[in-house]
């Protein structure tokens, strides 16, 4: 029971905003002092129960989802209570390892190892399950001098670092004789971090103006042909007023049909008049060709020159795809049904642009997010299948996180949510609300690339695995130092 409320507590405190944020640090200690106290196999069974009140808070929006499933409620609520069952054997994996850790001999591993078992099981969420890593522990710290670690060890190495000074509290709350040693380290971990906050890791370029255009049309508003046709020539007059400006940025499937039919008759010629005045298009339609069988991609194209696209490379599990082991349960009626696009892709470059694209679901993936060569981070979105400010709150903090992972402006445009320009710092600049059409401001284009860009998460994949590996050869010779009787 004690692990179900402490799930929904840091939950709820992940989602908070000022000081309160400072507390989850109470909060994942004890969760680490209960797995660190109790056998593997209990604090295994405490870590999924922990993950489920976790995750299910988080991601409550999942049940209004469901609704899309094409199935009867109790039945929707019953696959969502299993995707959650799913992602929470992560969090019961570490349980298990904390328990593990806790009970070794050599106490110096109970800070690093648990900060790197956090970490790891947080990592494998952005790869098992179709990967739904859509609750960080460090989303929640963008706000805070622990940002400042981003640019080095992205969202999962501020969990590390959180898990870290979680400990380091857990440990003085036993032992009070440790109060000179916890206090100067928590004390230096924000000090480093602030001062990391006023280090820029990339180069100024140039400045360059923007207009975001910010959709607002449903999902059920979609399927009607008039809809969808009056929104795109309101894009097209917002694209084409004065003042004039450099770049704009049309939401993630602005034109959902029918895109080469209308491009050329009439889009490629607006599209390249503007372009001659230095004005340059990206937009987000789908798709089709013929590679062996019919394919549909959901893409980002340039306007100008549609040969210079982005193809989405993570699809939406249950939304633009259903996972082969769930067809023989669910309807796919409801699917987008989108292809899997080649994860070997370029950026999109517009004059002296180098645009690093992403669509939707993608921003969750910094590996996706983060081209090396690129100066500025463009996100489209359409954020219509949940018609809640939970997810555009959420989806909000994340761009914020993958801005100053890369150090580089980020620009999200979003139909039916917030269209939002970032800086390299996580600084929202500019922000269209629901009820505006689009947005205006300037950019800076930055060149280079932050610690985080270059390594990912390697270098503390690599701290886990050694961590292991020490614990597992001192195990080892623990018990053949053992006496015999």
């Amino acid at each position: 029971l004690l692990s179900i409320v402490l799930g929904l507590v840091q939950s709820y405190l992940l989602e908070a905003s000022g000081l309160v944020i400072y507390g989850v640090f109470l909060s994942h200690g004890l969760i680490l002092l209960i797995w660190c106290s109790n056998p593997p196999k209990i604090s295994f069974i405490s870590g999924i129960f922990f993950g489920l009140a976790y995750f299910a808070y988080a991601a409550r929006w999942l049940f209004e989802v469901s609704g899309h499933f094409g199935v009867s409620d109790m039945v929707a609520y019953g696959f969502v209570v299993l995707i959650l069952f799913g992602i929470s054997l992560t969090t019961g994996l570490a349980g298990l390892l904390v328990s593990v850790i806790g009970k070794h001999q050599c106490k110096w591993l109970l800070v690093p190892g648990m900060a790197a078992v956090w970490f790891f099981s947080e990592w494998l969420r952005t790869w098992l399950f179709t990967g739904l890593p859509y609750f960080q522990l460090g989303y929640g710290f963008v706000d805070t001098p622990l940002s400042g670690f981003m640019p080095i060890a992205g969202s999962l190495g501020v969990g590390f670092v959180v898990t870290a000074l979680s400990v380091l509290l857990v440990l003085f709350w036993r032992n009070k004789q440790l109060l000179t040693i916890a206090l100067p380290i928590g004390t230096g971990i924000f000090l480093a971090g602030w001062g990391l906050q006023k280090i820029a890791c990339t180069e100024y370029q140039q400045d360059i103006s923007i207009r975001v255009i910010n959709g607002n049309i449903s999902k059920q508003q979609k399927q009607r042909r008039f809809v969808t046709d009056k929104a795109i020539q309101k894009y097209q007059t917002i694209s084409q007023q004065l003042p004039r400006v450099d770049l704009v940025v049309w939401p993630e499937s602005s034109v959902p049909e029918g895109f080469m039919g209308l491009y050329q008759r009439e889009l490629k010629q607006m599209f390249q008049t503007l372009s001659q005045v230095g004005t340059e298009v990206v937009l987000g339609t789908y798709l089709k060709e013929i590679k062996d069988d019919l394919k549909h991609y959901n893409v980002m194209v340039l306007g100008s020159d549609i040969r210079q696209r982005y193809d989405k490379r993570h699809r939406v599990p249950f939304g633009e795809y259903m996972p082969d082991i769930f067809n023989y349960f669910f309807p796919s009626s409801f699917l987008e049904d989108i292809d899997q696009a080649d994860f070997q892709q370029l950026s999109i470059k517009a004059g002296g642009i180098i645009i690093s694209p992403s669509i939707c679901f993608e921003l969750l993936f910094p590996h996706l997010v983060h081209f090396q060569e690129s100066n500025l981070l463009i996100n489209i979105s359409d954020l219509s299948w949940f018609g809640n400010k939970l997810v555009a709150r959420r989806m909000l903090k994340i761009a914020r996180t993958r801005a100053i992972e890369a150090g580089k402006y980020l620009v999200k445009s979003d139909n039916y949510g917030e269209s939002s320009v970032i800086s390299g710092k996580g600084r929202i600049i500019a922000l269209a609300g629901p009820d505006d059409q689009y947005v205006d401001t300037t950019v800076q284009l930055r060149h280079g690339m932050t610690p985080y860009v270059l390594f990912n998460d390697y270098p503390l994949l690599i701290v886990f695995f050694a961590i292991w590996i020490i614990f597992l050869v001192d195990t080892l010779t623990i018990s053949r130092n053992r006496p015999s009787l």
